[in-house]
């Protein structure tokens, strides 16, 4: 979804804002997997990629590791947008189709509270 938005916004087909911020969710995406992948074994480590598969059937991630990836792309998105998120609450988690499924399905997770908040 995030490498969708910057093509589009390449095309002119979206504010050049939006695919900054795009790029900057990713960003601290990426930043808060290299920190998550200092604590796993090898074999668990995610791999930066939107497809990246977390939660569910494939799934890289325990409860734990989701926990401590969801609390490290907070704190940067707290330092890098100047306003705190909640990525799971009890909406999210009750979601029919859960924003945790792959990095991507995160990020777009992420786009979406912070227009909210941010508008």
């Amino acid at each position: 979804m995030i490498e969708t938005i910057l093509e589009q916004a390449l095309n002119n087909n979206v504010p050049m804002g939006q695919a900054a911020d795009a790029e900057k969710i990713k960003a601290i995406l990426w930043s808060a997997v290299d920190e998550l992948n200092l604590q796993l074994r090898r074999d668990q480590r995610l791999a930066k990629n939107p497809e990246e598969r977390l939660t569910g059937e494939g799934g890289r991630l325990d409860s734990l590791g989701l926990i401590n990836l969801l609390v490290l792309t907070e704190q940067r998105i707290e330092a890098e947008f100047g306003c705190p998120i909640m990525l799971a609450d009890d909406q999210t988690m009750a979601a029919e189709s859960s924003p945790f499924a792959t990095l991507g399905t995160l990020a777009e997770h992420i786009r979406k509270l912070l227009e909210q908040k941010l508008s």
